[in-house]
């Protein structure tokens, strides 16, 4: 998990957030992934397998390659009004640097990403990297962090999803097995 974004995914009542603007980045590179093509639905996009037609389409979001955009770390302070900013390029980190990661935003907010796995080594680590993340959230919160819960699932199954759909992935017995 990139610990540099981490505390700003999904964290906006703390006052922190990855702002990505939802104008900029748009081209071949944020369209473009083997196996899936973007599809229009009626809160943003979604995607679909073009092998075997499945979908995934969450409500209200965008979907996007987003290895290539520079975005915003901001950090709102409540008590003083301030918000403190930091640039970052998406490429420098690692996860972005060694996979293609889609991207889900929302009021140019990220609110969950996850990286297309080209074997299934690589989607486990993934999603054990979610549970280290949940369960460090739930002791943050002093019980069930649901917010959090809910972002985590939803890159859980887009990981998943993604993954599938990779026709480049490395062959497994295990890919058979739901």
């Amino acid at each position: 998990m990139p610990a540099e974004i981490m505390p700003f995914v999904n964290s906006g009542v703390s006052g922190k957030f990855v702002f990505i603007d939802d104008f900029d980045g748009w081209g071949p590179q944020a369209t473009s992934l083997p196996g899936v093509e973007f599809i229009a639905s009626m809160e943003g996009n979604g995607l679909q397998n073009i092998a075997t037609g499945e979908r995934w389409v969450p409500q209200c979001c965008t979907l996007r390659v987003g290895n290539h955009l520079t975005v915003q770390l901001r950090d709102y302070d409540w008590d003083t009004r301030k918000t403190e900013f930091k640039e970052l390029k998406l490429s420098e980190l690692p996860l972005f640097r060694d996979f293609k990661v889609v991207i889900l935003t929302n009021n140019e907010a990220l609110r969950a990403f996850a990286p297309v796995c080209n074997s299934k080594l690589e989607l486990a680590l993934f999603l054990a990297a979610l549970e280290e993340e949940t369960e460090k959230r739930d002791k943050v919160a002093g019980g069930h962090d649901w917010q959090w819960c809910q972002t985590a699932s939803d890159m859980a199954s887009l990981a998943i999803f993604l993954y599938r759909s990779n026709p480049n992935k490395e062959k497994s017995l295990l890919d058979d097995l739901d």
